[in-house]
């Protein structure tokens, strides 16, 4: 739903991306719009190709929304990898070698995009505030690789995202102080700029709608799957409030007790 009025050109985002499951579903949507869109509008600038599967777009434009279109983040190495990856390989299903092979030839270019400049590894809710919280942190290494203090400005410097999505970790605030104290330090700090980082009762999937809200362009949409409760509980008065008072809610669907992620018991919205 976050992607039904975004159109290509656009810059979607996952700042929890993962290995990226949520991002190829963007970039298939992204691709099904413009497809729509170049056989509505008759464009002919975009010639078609003719697949076993129907009318596609051809290899170019599929690189062009997979290089301009897509961005990621996430704290684990690995899975940023895997995503660039995955994220890659699927920019070449269905295309024929012929059509790469033409492409590379007229083009120069590599097959595929340096994926590596779109997902990036870092955290998405710590930026280099965090230098000033804690100082040794300049020179070590462990803390370095621990935290990643990452910051937006600089990786991705134009001005916003029109889209983002995303299903962001549910840790509860017992768990951040326990597993990642330092983080979790800095989130009570004076240098973090999440207002719901002062709330009592944080769960870091809030820190994460927060964030997302404030990397959107003004007319940008957000979606993210995350527990349900707070629309209910006391502790989710001061995410409440910074929906209700600062950004404008469109929809909120409550799963209530169904069951939407195999093997794991969460009411989510």
């Amino acid at each position: 739903n976050a992607l039904r009025n975004v159109g290509f050109p656009c810059k979607v985002a996952d700042i929890c991306c993962g290995s990226g499951n949520f991002l190829l579903s963007a970039y298939e949507q992204l691709v099904s719009k413009e497809l729509s869109r170049v056989i509505a509008n008759n464009d002919s600038t975009v010639e078609l190709i003719d697949r076993p599967s129907g009318p596609d777009l051809p290899f170019w434009k599929k690189r062009q929304i997979l290089s301009e279109a897509i961005y990621g983040v996430d704290i684990n190495p690995l899975a940023v990898q895997v995503a660039q990856l995955s994220l890659s390989l699927r920019l070449l299903e269905g295309c024929s070698n012929e059509e790469l092979e033409t492409y590379r030839d007229m083009s120069g270019n590599r097959l595929l995009p340096d994926m590596s400049k779109n997902i990036r590894c870092g955290n998405s809710l710590v930026g280099y505030a965090y230098f000033q919280y804690d100082h040794s942190a300049v020179n070590d290494i462990d803390i370095l690789r621990s935290v990643r203090p990452f910051d937006w400005s600089s990786e991705f410097p134009f001005g916003g995202f029109d889209a983002i999505v995303g299903n962001p970790p549910y840790i509860r605030v017992q768990n951040l102080a326990r597993y990642i104290p330092k983080e979790y330090g800095f989130y009570r700090s004076a240098h973090c700029d999440l207002v719901l980082a002062s709330s009592p009762l944080l769960d870091k999937y809030q820190l994460f709608i927060e964030r997302a809200l404030g990397l959107l362009k003004g007319d940008g949409v957000m979606a993210m799957i995350v527990p349900n409760k707070f629309m209910t509980i006391k502790n989710g008065k001061a995410m409440r409030t910074l929906l209700t008072t600062r950004f404008h809610v469109a929809r909120i669907v409550d799963f209530g007790t169904i069951q939407v992620f195999p093997g794991r018991s969460t009411y989510t919205c």
